[in-house]
């Protein structure tokens, strides 16, 4: 049953990965509360059978907005289902972390928040009522503070650093520089780097529901297939992913301007030893063995 004007109900302290709601029916909150859900008044209703999710994502640290992060709605069997949900829908955050989330009825649901540099973040259950916009607050940690600060100072420039001792101790594989990924240029795609390249096929398709090209990698060497890692980030496919794996995270937030080198190595046998395992197709039921392809950002190198 709706509260009424000035109550408010206040979600259980739950992990830092987790984002606290503050749920309520009108559009005022308590100012005390910064990070809310909030049922807007009837004046904001939509017609019946359409509702959604509008919010923003901010970084809890700066209390800045978080661009380009990817915000997923997972629908809900009810406000105790402990499952992974079914995909509902998702959006990408604009410049001024800003999204929306249309939604098919209303129900229960989770959000998911994937950016680069932060924390995943998975909210509590929420309830969306037919024909109502639900406003949040969404807020997300960076994902270096969650490690002890010694850590952090130790990672620092730890990209740079393998990179550069994979390409001089181990030496096999194909190593793009920073000045080659300068040369090449990538524009429109972070598959561009591969261009031009004799041991690799690369085809475009369409484009994906982000108007981006949507490439087509293989080697042409071992079994053709290739792993990705962005940073040291393996991408695997995940229950609920749509379409190609550079249609999902972390490739699809991953821009040209991001990249700062580029490890390929065209079949498993020309993967060092502690890559070898993330050398296989996105799908972890695949058992196949492949190349892997290894981008690595301005952010961890």
């Amino acid at each position: 049953m709706p509260a009424s004007a000035g109550d408010f109900a206040t979600a259980p302290l739950m992990s830092p990965r987790t984002l606290t709601l503050i749920a309520a029916c009108v559009v005022a909150l308590s100012p005390a509360a910064p990070l809310a859900a909030q049922v807007t008044s009837p004046a904001d209703s939509l017609a019946p059978g359409v509702q959604r999710i509008v919010g923003t994502l901010v970084d809890d640290e700066r209390l800045a907005p978080v661009a380009g992060a990817r915000i997923t709605a997972l629908l809900m069997e009810g406000p105790d289902d402990s499952g992974d949900g079914i995909v509902a829908a998702r959006a990408t955050t604009d410049d001024a972390g800003g999204f929306t989330l249309p939604l098919d009825h209303g129900g229960f649901y989770r959000l998911q928040a994937q950016a680069l540099g932060y924390a995943p973040t998975t909210t509590q259950i929420v309830e969306v009522a037919d024909g109502r916009i639900l406003t949040v607050d969404f807020r997300i940690l960076p994902e270096a503070i969650l490690m002890r600060p010694l850590l952090v100072t130790a990672r620092r420039g730890s990209g740079e650093e393998l990179f550069y001792k994979r390409m001089e101790e181990w030496g096999q594989g194909v190593f793009m520089t920073p000045d080659m990924i300068d040369s090449i240029a990538p524009r429109v795609h972070p598959a561009e780097v591969f261009r031009d390249r004799q041991d690799t096929w690369l085809s475009w398709s369409g484009g994906n529901r982000f108007g981006a090209p949507i490439p087509n990698l293989r080697s042409f060497r071992g079994q053709g297939c290739l792993g990705v890692m962005v940073d040291r980030i393996p991408v695997v496919r995940r229950p609920g992913d749509l379409g190609t794996i550079w249609e999902n995270y972390p490739l699809d937030t991953l821009l040209p301007k991001d990249i700062e080198a580029v490890e390929y190595y065209r079949f498993v046998g020309e993967a060092p030893p502690e890559l070898r395992r993330f050398a296989r197709p996105p799908d972890p039921s695949n058992p196949r063995q492949c190349g892997l392809v290894v981008f690595w950002t301005k952010g961890g190198w």
